[in-house]
């Protein structure tokens, strides 16, 4: 199987604003072709003008060296050029094999419901996606990676032969993440043309056979081998940026959490301390015990045993609210689920739960309000045109320097941030990193809950390791500590020999 998609001098605009500028972008089997870029560089909209999701104002598409003018996704699709999304388009009440025959692949047997032939063809599809679970099997019992596959799964019943992935290792852990890039590898070698998208630059550089860089709707570069982080970097952000290189502020002698044999349902025997101003990063594998452990430290999940000391006070039977109070603010894994309040507007997002403070005699002082809105937009550099406009119109890295600007408005001694930069561009990432930073600096003390090692190892004082809902090691963030050893620390087999460093 050979293919060639070939897209030159593309361009979209929307309302007369240009979001893509004369992209040129060539696709060949038998390749992993990376596309990088900041949110808003136009590598969405790209994607959409080659599946057929919107029809580009200008430029050509050639598909096998003859002009391809997709009528719509499924045109796209019926021609072998599939996309498979990051928010994973599956249906989680239904089975496995009700999800890969929903499309109704071409190659799928006619006799869609019960047959031996249905049976092997979602049998193969699933081999081929190199999943072992039964067909039979809800998709809402599936863990994330193993969602994805089915998508995989559903693209190669499809019989793509263009393969494109958006973030598909965003949520993921390394482990879970390298089971998706195995996949690509094997598409690659059966001839397909993979494209992938993603801002996890060291997965770009491990798989990629080259690679495109966008910027502000255009291709600003292109590499045909190997290229360094700072390389690509250099040309999104158009500027060096400081990603894993900050200096870390120096932290205080207090100790304002002291937690002592913490125990729930998910976790066991947790034991640690932390300084003011300090930040102390939790690392390990997904399900290892860090968003459980925080979880129960803002009063989410139920302590059965242990001592939980915040500020001098015993905490342990707390809630979310009192903790809140008393200084301590959990900034969730999910976003969208658990972060913003979508619907409402940005204003909202900024002071929701604490909105009580800008009534008086039950009506909104607009002014104060706005007085500060405007605040935390200058000192977290929220970038919007409106403070009314929908939350849900924000780029991820703005959504989540929101939820960082309403959690520090009740100024916390201790803030806990599970995953802050998961789903962000570079140059956001990099942001939300100095806010962290300068956070410290004034004092707070920050629980950085991250599956990024670099992250952790780039801006932790002190690094936690867990397995198994246990701690299994403890490490001063100094020249010696590195990936390899917190990943020896992450693994079980750690926990017959568990040390502190």
């Amino acid at each position: 199987m050979t293919v060639e998609l070939i897209a030159r001098g593309v361009s979209k605009s929307y309302d007369s604003v240009p979001v893509l500028s004369e992209a040129t972008i060539e696709l060949k089997g038998g390749t992993v072709h990376s596309v990088v870029g900041e949110n808003g560089a136009g590598k969405s909209t790209l994607m959409k003008c080659l599946t057929g999701v919107v029809r580009a104002d200008g430029g050509t598409l050639t598909l096998d060296g003859e002009i391809a003018n997709f009528a719509g996704p499924g045109d796209a699709t019926r021609k072998g050029v599939v996309m498979v999304h990051q928010e994973l388009a599956l249906v989680a009440g239904l089975s496995v094999a009700d999800n890969i025959m929903l499309p109704r692949p071409p190659a799928a047997p006619w006799r869609y419901r019960g047959g031996n032939g249905e049976s092997d063809f979602v049998r193969g599809a699933l081999e081929k996606a190199g999943l072992d679970v039964d067909p039979r099997t809800r998709v809402s019992e599936l863990s994330v990676a193993q969602a994805y596959q089915v998508e995989i799964a559903k693209a190669l019943a499809l019989e793509a032969r263009v393969v494109i992935f958006d973030e598909p290792t965003a949520a993921l852990p390394a482990d879970e993440s390298e089971k998706i890039l195995n996949q690509m590898r094997q598409l690659k070698e059966a001839g397909c043309a993979v494209v992938f998208i993603s801002h996890r630059l060291h997965e770009v550089r491990a798989i990629s056979d080259e690679i495109t860089v966008m910027r502000d709707g255009k291709v600003v570069g292109h590499f045909s081998e190997p290229a360094s982080e700072d390389e690509m970097i250099r040309l999104m952000v158009d500027r060096p940026v400081s990603l894993y290189k900050s200096m870390r502020p120096a932290r205080g002698s207090e100790v304002v959490l002291d937690v002592e044999g913490l125990t729930t349902d998910r976790v066991k025997d947790v034991s640690f301390s932390l300084k003011s101003g300090e930040i102390l990063g939790f690392a390990g594998l997904v399900g290892a015990g860090r968003t459980e452990t925080v979880l129960a430290l803002a009063g989410i999940d139920t302590i059965r045993r242990g001592s939980v000391v915040l500020n001098g006070q015993v905490t342990t039977t707390w809630s979310t609210m009192a903790l809140k109070k008393a200084g301590l603010v959990l900034v969730p894994e999910d976003r969208k689920q658990h972060g913003i309040v979508r619907g409402l507007s940005t204003h909202e997002n900024l002071h929701s739960g604490n909105l009580s403070w800008f009534l008086r005699f039950g009506l909104l002082k607009s002014r104060a309000l706005r007085n500060a809105s405007e605040q935390s937009k200058s000192l977290f550099d929220i970038r919007l045109s409106s403070f009314w406009q929908s939350i849900e119109t924000l780029s991820g890295g703005n959504q989540q320097k929101v939820i960082l600007a309403r959690a520090m408005e009740t100024k916390p001694s201790v803030l806990i941030l599970d995953e802050p930069t998961r789903g962000v561009d570079v140059k956001a990432k990099d942001e939300i990193h100095q806010l962290i930073l300068k956070l410290a600096e004034q004092g707070t003390s920050v629980i950085l809950v991250s599956s990024e090692i670099d992250e952790v190892l780039a801006l932790a004082h002190r690094v936690i390791v867990f397995a198994e809902g246990t701690v299994t090691g403890e490490a001063e963030n100094e020249d010696g500590l590195n990936p390899e050893k917190l990943m020896r620390m992450a693994t079980p087999k750690s926990l017959n020999e568990k040390g502190r460093s």
